[in-house]
């Protein structure tokens, strides 16, 4: 409403009531997947990590009926990246538990540079970033 005035639309009342009313219940499966939280993901990977060998293999081979999918695939990232040393796995359980290690740029290096460097220096550098966006891009 604008300053107490109706502006448009229907108007509501007990036998007046709109068809559809709010959103579709999710599917059960999809309930159940949203409730996988980081905190449940890292004790999982955490509860696989810290197994011995023998452990997991057996875990893995029994083919137990009781196990969830999701711990079952856990356990095979585990076992393939001590196995096979993948190091891509590695690094997906190490970023899901631990965090992916930030980045660090150093600017200031890069600008006392180009207070250093003189005018057709700085147009040279330029030039060569057009044309490296423009391969990029293409």
């Amino acid at each position: 409403m604008a300053k107490g005035k109706k502006t448009g639309g229907r108007d509501w009342s007990k036998t007046n009531q709109p068809k559809v009313r709010g959103k579709k219940a999710l599917p059960a499966d999809l309930r159940k997947a949203r409730e996988l939280t980081k905190a449940n993901l890292e004790g999982l990977l955490n509860k696989y990590l810290w197994m011995t060998k023998d452990e997991l293999e057996s875990i893995l081979s029994k083919q137990n009926p009781d196990v969830p999918m999701i711990e079952m695939m856990i356990g095979s990232i585990v076992h393939k990246a001590l196995v096979e040393g993948d190091t891509k796995r590695f690094d997906f359980i190490l970023n899901r538990t631990i965090g992916k290690v930030a980045d660090k740029i150093d600017l200031n290096a890069f600008s006392e540079n180009l207070d250093k460097a003189g005018e057709a220096q700085i147009i040279d550098l330029g030039i060569e970033a057009v044309k490296y966006l423009k391969t990029a891009e293409g």
